[in-house]
């Protein structure tokens, strides 16, 4: 009954993990701003004295470095849409049409972002609510998936 009345019992944790996530996911994009932008004064440095080879095999780390960066703004604003409307999530069972690509996005990172730990418990909560098969599909990017193409790009 009183799950019925209040929503999904474990619903307050699993919004403190997201703005955890949130906390965690601004210092890793404070840190991987400052890599590349070391990283892209390095380049300047070596290309400037000719070393144009060594600066070409180092484009690719601040190409993947720029990625994540790219994926880490997609995965913070989900995380913070997905807070906006919590109270959706709180209520429904099934997961609402509006919030299906960012939940799907952040379960789909948490599989691809290691340095990232604090979506690996959201990624627990929302296959618990949702079912196993709706992770599943985010996942392993089954026909059924609704990940955000940038972030599957970004991630993988």
């Amino acid at each position: 009954m009183f799950g019925i009345l209040f929503g999904w019992r474990k619903a307050s944790k699993c919004k403190k993990l997201i703005e955890q996530a949130l906390c965690r996911l601004k210092m890793l994009k404070k840190k991987r701003y400052s890599i590349a932008r070391q990283l892209r004064e390095d380049l300047f440095e070596l290309i400037s004295n000719g070393y144009q080879q060594i600066a070409f095999n180092r484009v690719e780390q601040l190409v993947r470095d720029e990625s994540l960066m790219e994926a880490y703004d997609l995965i913070e604003n989900f995380c913070e849409f997905i807070l906006v409307k919590f109270s959706h999530v709180r209520k429904n069972k099934t997961c609402p049409d509006d919030l299906m690509e960012a939940i799907s996005s952040l379960i789909f990172a948490s599989a691809r972002c290691g340095d990232f730990p604090e979506l690996k418990p959201v990624r627990k909560f929302f296959e618990e609510r949702y079912g196993q098969r709706f992770a599943m599909a985010a996942v392993e990017l089954h026909p059924e998936n609704l990940v955000n193409p940038q972030v599957l790009e970004s991630c993988s």
